[in-house]
Protein backbone atom coordinates (compact mmCIF):
# COMPACT_ATOMS: atom_id res chain seq x y z
CA UNK A 1 0.00 0.00 0.00
CA UNK A 2 1.40 3.81 -1.15
CA UNK A 3 3.05 5.17 1.85
CA UNK A 4 3.00 2.19 3.94
CA UNK A 5 6.81 1.29 5.89
CA UNK A 6 8.11 -1.95 5.40
CA UNK A 7 10.55 -3.85 6.56
CA UNK A 8 12.51 -6.53 4.21
CA UNK A 9 15.15 -8.90 4.59
CA UNK A 10 18.10 -8.64 2.62
CA UNK A 11 19.15 -12.55 1.19
CA UNK A 12 22.55 -13.78 -0.39
CA UNK A 13 22.26 -15.66 -3.41
CA UNK A 14 24.97 -17.14 -5.51
CA UNK A 15 28.74 -15.13 -5.72
CA UNK A 16 27.98 -13.27 -3.00
CA UNK A 17 25.19 -10.76 -4.46
CA UNK A 18 22.97 -9.22 -1.85
CA UNK A 19 18.86 -9.17 -3.15
CA UNK A 20 15.63 -8.30 -1.59
CA UNK A 21 12.23 -9.17 -2.81
CA UNK A 22 9.81 -6.25 -4.33
CA UNK A 23 6.54 -5.54 -2.65
CA UNK A 24 3.99 -7.19 -4.93
CA UNK A 25 1.32 -4.55 -4.69
CA UNK A 26 3.80 -1.89 -5.98
CA UNK A 27 4.78 -3.94 -8.40
CA UNK A 28 1.54 -4.52 -9.88
CA UNK A 29 0.73 -0.68 -9.58
CA UNK A 30 3.57 0.64 -11.25
CA UNK A 31 3.10 -2.49 -14.44
CA UNK A 32 6.64 -4.45 -13.19
CA UNK A 33 6.67 -7.95 -14.61
CA UNK A 34 9.11 -10.95 -15.13
CA UNK A 35 11.89 -9.13 -17.46
CA UNK A 36 11.46 -5.59 -16.58
CA UNK A 37 14.07 -3.09 -15.54
CA UNK A 38 14.47 -1.16 -13.06
CA UNK A 39 17.04 1.73 -11.78
CA UNK A 40 18.75 1.66 -8.92
CA UNK A 41 19.48 4.87 -7.86
CA UNK A 42 22.00 6.11 -4.64
CA UNK A 43 20.34 9.20 -3.16
CA UNK A 44 22.07 11.28 -0.52
CA UNK A 45 21.90 10.40 3.07
CA UNK A 46 22.49 6.83 2.47
CA UNK A 47 19.43 5.96 0.54
CA UNK A 48 18.74 3.36 -2.24
CA UNK A 49 15.62 4.47 -4.54
CA UNK A 50 14.22 2.04 -6.90
CA UNK A 51 11.90 3.16 -9.69
CA UNK A 52 10.70 1.70 -13.08
CA UNK A 53 12.87 2.55 -15.68
CA UNK A 54 10.45 3.70 -18.02
CA UNK A 55 8.25 5.86 -14.71
CA UNK A 56 7.46 9.41 -15.23
CA UNK A 57 5.42 12.37 -13.40
CA UNK A 58 3.41 14.55 -15.18
CA UNK A 59 1.09 16.62 -13.60
CA UNK A 60 -1.96 18.34 -15.31
CA UNK A 61 -3.74 22.16 -14.02
CA UNK A 62 -6.14 23.80 -15.47
CA UNK A 63 -7.67 27.50 -15.14
CA UNK A 64 -10.53 28.78 -15.47
CA UNK A 65 -10.60 32.45 -16.96
CA UNK A 66 -13.24 35.46 -16.53
CA UNK A 67 -13.56 37.87 -19.59
CA UNK A 68 -12.23 41.27 -17.91
CA UNK A 69 -10.60 39.82 -15.13
CA UNK A 70 -7.48 38.16 -17.07
CA UNK A 71 -4.89 39.46 -13.86
CA UNK A 72 -6.40 36.43 -11.97
CA UNK A 73 -5.76 34.19 -14.96
CA UNK A 74 -2.23 35.33 -15.28
CA UNK A 75 -1.52 34.38 -11.71
CA UNK A 76 -3.13 30.94 -12.45
CA UNK A 77 -1.07 30.18 -14.87
CA UNK A 78 2.63 31.66 -13.19
CA UNK A 79 1.32 29.93 -9.66
CA UNK A 80 0.81 26.29 -12.26
CA UNK A 81 4.61 26.78 -13.97
CA UNK A 82 5.94 27.51 -10.91
CA UNK A 83 4.55 24.32 -9.24
CA UNK A 84 5.52 22.53 -11.77
CA UNK A 85 2.66 22.10 -14.15
CA UNK A 86 3.36 19.97 -17.47
CA UNK A 87 0.02 20.44 -18.82
CA UNK A 88 -2.04 23.35 -18.52
CA UNK A 89 -5.87 24.06 -19.84
CA UNK A 90 -6.97 27.60 -19.58
CA UNK A 91 -10.60 27.58 -19.99
CA UNK A 92 -13.28 30.09 -20.79
CA UNK A 93 -17.10 29.78 -20.43
CA UNK A 94 -17.38 31.68 -23.76
CA UNK A 95 -14.51 33.89 -26.01
CA UNK A 96 -11.36 33.97 -25.14
CA UNK A 97 -11.23 37.37 -25.93
CA UNK A 98 -8.01 39.01 -28.16
CA UNK A 99 -6.56 41.54 -25.56
CA UNK A 100 -6.74 38.84 -23.11
CA UNK A 101 -5.29 36.68 -25.18
CA UNK A 102 -2.56 38.52 -26.13
CA UNK A 103 -1.53 39.30 -22.04
CA UNK A 104 -1.49 35.34 -21.68
CA UNK A 105 0.96 34.95 -24.52
CA UNK A 106 3.03 37.36 -23.29
CA UNK A 107 2.85 35.97 -20.09
CA UNK A 108 3.65 32.13 -21.55
CA UNK A 109 6.53 34.02 -23.47
CA UNK A 110 8.24 34.73 -20.71
CA UNK A 111 8.28 31.08 -19.34
CA UNK A 112 10.85 29.12 -19.80
CA UNK A 113 9.86 25.95 -22.21
CA UNK A 114 5.63 27.05 -22.54
CA UNK A 115 4.15 26.22 -25.51
CA UNK A 116 0.95 26.19 -27.03
CA UNK A 117 -0.48 23.02 -28.36
CA UNK A 118 -4.10 23.77 -28.39
CA UNK A 119 -6.04 27.16 -29.16
CA UNK A 120 -9.74 27.71 -29.89
CA UNK A 121 -12.36 30.09 -29.35
CA UNK A 122 -12.32 29.53 -25.59
CA UNK A 123 -9.54 27.70 -24.92
CA UNK A 124 -5.81 27.59 -24.85
CA UNK A 125 -4.08 24.36 -24.17
CA UNK A 126 -0.25 25.34 -22.91
CA UNK A 127 2.75 22.60 -22.24
CA UNK A 128 5.76 23.30 -20.34
CA UNK A 129 8.66 21.66 -22.03
CA UNK A 130 11.11 21.55 -19.58
CA UNK A 131 13.53 18.76 -18.92
CA UNK A 132 14.47 18.41 -15.16
CA UNK A 133 17.63 16.63 -15.74
CA UNK A 134 18.87 19.51 -18.14
CA UNK A 135 18.59 21.65 -15.43
CA UNK A 136 20.95 22.65 -13.25
CA UNK A 137 19.86 24.72 -10.27
CA UNK A 138 23.01 26.17 -9.44
CA UNK A 139 24.26 27.08 -12.83
CA UNK A 140 20.66 28.97 -13.20
CA UNK A 141 21.79 30.53 -9.27
CA UNK A 142 25.14 31.11 -10.56
CA UNK A 143 23.72 32.85 -14.02
CA UNK A 144 21.06 34.71 -11.65
CA UNK A 145 23.79 36.57 -9.06
CA UNK A 146 26.13 37.75 -12.44
CA UNK A 147 22.86 39.28 -14.63
CA UNK A 148 22.28 40.59 -10.86
CA UNK A 149 25.20 42.21 -10.53
CA UNK A 150 25.96 43.36 -14.06
CA UNK A 151 22.99 44.77 -13.92
CA UNK A 152 23.44 46.64 -10.59
CA UNK A 153 27.38 47.94 -12.07
CA UNK A 154 25.30 48.98 -15.39
CA UNK A 155 22.80 51.23 -13.20
CA UNK A 156 25.84 52.72 -10.71
CA UNK A 157 27.57 53.66 -14.15
CA UNK A 158 23.76 55.39 -15.21
CA UNK A 159 23.04 57.16 -12.10
CA UNK A 160 26.59 58.27 -12.21
CA UNK A 161 26.76 59.31 -15.48
CA UNK A 162 23.23 60.41 -16.39
CA UNK A 163 23.24 57.23 -19.19
CA UNK A 164 19.46 57.34 -19.97
CA UNK A 165 20.32 54.48 -22.55
CA UNK A 166 22.06 52.43 -20.16
CA UNK A 167 19.61 53.30 -17.34
CA UNK A 168 17.06 51.65 -20.00
CA UNK A 169 18.85 48.66 -20.95
CA UNK A 170 19.51 47.92 -16.98
CA UNK A 171 15.42 48.16 -16.90
CA UNK A 172 14.78 45.70 -20.01
CA UNK A 173 16.89 42.90 -18.64
CA UNK A 174 15.02 42.07 -15.73
CA UNK A 175 12.65 40.39 -17.65
CA UNK A 176 15.57 37.92 -18.32
CA UNK A 177 15.89 37.58 -14.77
CA UNK A 178 12.46 36.93 -13.88
CA UNK A 179 12.81 34.11 -16.58
CA UNK A 180 15.50 32.60 -14.77
CA UNK A 181 14.39 33.00 -11.45
CA UNK A 182 11.10 31.35 -12.61
CA UNK A 183 12.69 28.39 -14.18
CA UNK A 184 14.90 27.98 -11.30
CA UNK A 185 11.74 28.14 -8.84
CA UNK A 186 10.05 25.61 -10.83
CA UNK A 187 12.85 23.31 -11.15
CA UNK A 188 13.15 23.60 -7.49
CA UNK A 189 9.50 22.98 -6.37
CA UNK A 190 9.82 20.07 -9.52
CA UNK A 191 12.64 18.39 -7.51
CA UNK A 192 10.90 18.53 -4.43
CA UNK A 193 8.15 16.78 -5.54
CA UNK A 194 9.92 13.81 -7.43
CA UNK A 195 12.23 12.08 -5.34
CA UNK A 196 14.02 10.08 -8.25
CA UNK A 197 14.65 14.00 -9.79
CA UNK A 198 16.30 14.82 -6.55
CA UNK A 199 18.16 11.87 -6.35
CA UNK A 200 19.59 12.38 -9.87
CA UNK A 201 20.39 15.77 -8.90
CA UNK A 202 21.97 14.88 -6.22
CA UNK A 203 20.02 17.29 -4.01
CA UNK A 204 18.91 17.54 -0.51
CA UNK A 205 16.12 19.09 1.23
CA UNK A 206 18.15 21.52 2.88
CA UNK A 207 20.11 22.76 -0.50
CA UNK A 208 16.43 22.79 -2.33
CA UNK A 209 16.09 25.19 0.28
CA UNK A 210 19.48 27.37 0.40
CA UNK A 211 18.60 27.71 -3.66
CA UNK A 212 15.52 29.03 -3.37
CA UNK A 213 16.21 31.33 -0.52
CA UNK A 214 18.99 32.10 -2.83
CA UNK A 215 17.12 32.98 -6.06
CA UNK A 216 14.59 35.28 -3.99
CA UNK A 217 17.52 37.42 -2.76
CA UNK A 218 19.37 37.36 -6.03
CA UNK A 219 16.24 38.32 -7.37
CA UNK A 220 15.91 41.41 -5.26
CA UNK A 221 19.49 42.51 -5.93
CA UNK A 222 18.30 42.86 -9.65
CA UNK A 223 15.38 45.09 -7.82
CA UNK A 224 17.60 47.41 -6.71
CA UNK A 225 19.11 47.34 -9.75
CA UNK A 226 16.20 48.42 -11.63
CA UNK A 227 15.29 50.91 -8.78
CA UNK A 228 18.69 53.15 -9.57
CA UNK A 229 18.39 52.92 -13.12
CA UNK A 230 14.91 54.41 -12.62
CA UNK A 231 16.24 57.21 -10.81
CA UNK A 232 18.86 57.81 -13.27
CA UNK A 233 16.36 57.86 -16.08
CA UNK A 234 14.45 60.53 -14.04
CA UNK A 235 17.03 62.50 -13.92
CA UNK A 236 18.51 61.34 -11.10
CA UNK A 237 22.32 62.11 -10.32
CA UNK A 238 24.71 60.34 -7.54
CA UNK A 239 28.37 60.70 -8.38
CA UNK A 240 29.28 56.77 -6.73
CA UNK A 241 31.19 55.54 -10.16
CA UNK A 242 34.23 54.89 -7.76
CA UNK A 243 32.03 52.02 -6.08
CA UNK A 244 31.95 50.05 -9.27
CA UNK A 245 35.30 48.22 -8.60
CA UNK A 246 34.10 47.39 -5.32
CA UNK A 247 30.98 45.81 -6.40
CA UNK A 248 32.45 44.14 -9.25
CA UNK A 249 34.69 42.27 -6.37
CA UNK A 250 32.14 41.38 -4.54
CA UNK A 251 29.87 39.75 -6.88
CA UNK A 252 33.17 37.83 -8.94
CA UNK A 253 34.00 36.27 -5.53
CA UNK A 254 30.52 35.68 -4.78
CA UNK A 255 29.07 33.78 -8.17
CA UNK A 256 31.40 30.91 -7.46
CA UNK A 257 29.88 30.02 -4.01
CA UNK A 258 26.80 29.22 -5.34
CA UNK A 259 27.86 26.12 -6.52
CA UNK A 260 29.57 25.51 -3.13
CA UNK A 261 32.89 26.99 -4.02
CA UNK A 262 32.89 29.03 -1.28
CA UNK A 263 35.69 29.30 1.50
CA UNK A 264 36.05 31.18 4.70
CA UNK A 265 38.65 33.28 2.92
CA UNK A 266 36.23 34.38 0.63
CA UNK A 267 33.21 34.87 2.49
CA UNK A 268 35.30 37.33 5.14
CA UNK A 269 36.48 39.24 1.62
CA UNK A 270 33.24 39.69 0.98
CA UNK A 271 32.62 40.76 4.73
CA UNK A 272 35.05 43.28 4.14
CA UNK A 273 34.26 44.59 0.84
CA UNK A 274 30.70 45.13 2.40
CA UNK A 275 31.76 47.00 5.37
CA UNK A 276 33.75 49.51 2.60
CA UNK A 277 30.54 50.04 0.30
CA UNK A 278 28.75 50.55 3.75
CA UNK A 279 31.40 53.42 4.96
CA UNK A 280 31.55 54.96 1.57
CA UNK A 281 28.12 55.14 1.26
CA UNK A 282 27.61 56.75 4.82
CA UNK A 283 29.89 59.55 4.44
CA UNK A 284 28.39 60.27 0.89
CA UNK A 285 24.75 60.56 2.71
CA UNK A 286 27.00 62.63 5.61
CA UNK A 287 28.60 64.70 3.11
CA UNK A 288 25.53 65.39 1.30
CA UNK A 289 23.97 66.77 4.49
CA UNK A 290 21.39 63.64 4.06
CA UNK A 291 19.87 65.01 0.76
CA UNK A 292 17.30 62.89 -0.21
CA UNK A 293 18.15 61.20 -3.46
CA UNK A 294 21.63 60.64 -2.26
CA UNK A 295 20.01 59.06 0.92
CA UNK A 296 17.58 56.74 -1.40
CA UNK A 297 20.04 55.65 -4.18
CA UNK A 298 22.73 54.88 -0.59
CA UNK A 299 19.93 52.91 1.13
CA UNK A 300 19.23 50.42 -2.09
CA UNK A 301 23.21 50.03 -2.49
CA UNK A 302 23.30 49.23 1.01
CA UNK A 303 20.38 46.93 0.87
CA UNK A 304 21.99 44.89 -2.34
CA UNK A 305 25.45 44.93 -0.50
CA UNK A 306 23.83 43.02 2.40
CA UNK A 307 21.91 41.18 0.04
CA UNK A 308 25.29 39.95 -1.35
CA UNK A 309 26.91 38.88 2.28
CA UNK A 310 23.25 37.16 3.09
CA UNK A 311 24.13 34.56 -0.16
CA UNK A 312 27.55 34.74 1.08
CA UNK A 313 26.61 33.06 4.19
CA UNK A 314 23.58 30.64 2.79
CA UNK A 315 26.82 28.43 0.94
CA UNK A 316 29.62 27.84 3.18
CA UNK A 317 28.08 24.97 4.85
CA UNK A 318 26.59 23.37 1.66
CA UNK A 319 29.87 21.86 0.15
CA UNK A 320 30.17 20.15 4.08
CA UNK A 321 26.52 19.00 3.22
CA UNK A 322 27.33 17.63 0.13
CA UNK A 323 30.07 15.73 1.25
CA UNK A 324 28.13 14.47 4.40
CA UNK A 325 25.27 13.56 2.79
CA UNK A 326 27.68 11.06 1.01
CA UNK A 327 29.08 9.03 3.68
CA UNK A 328 26.40 9.25 5.92
CA UNK A 329 23.41 6.96 6.28
CA UNK A 330 21.71 8.69 9.60
CA UNK A 331 20.00 11.43 7.34
CA UNK A 332 20.64 14.88 5.64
Amino acid sequence: MEGVRQIRKVQEVGGGTLVISLPKEWAVRVGLQKGSEVVAQEAPGGLLLIYPLSATVRIGCSARHVPGQVGNTLDSILEAYLEGCDVLEVECSGRLGLEDRRAIKKLLASLVGSEIVEEGEGILKVQFLVDLDATDPHGLLERMIRSAGNMLLDAITAISLGDNELANLVIERDDEIDRTYFLLVRALRKAAQDVRALARARLSPMILLDLRVAALIAEGIADMAVDVASLARKGVRVDIIDLKLPFKTLFSLLAPISRGRGTDSRVERIREINRLISDRLLRMVEEGGGGTMEAVVAEKLMASSRAALDLADLFPSRGVLLMRSRAEPEGY
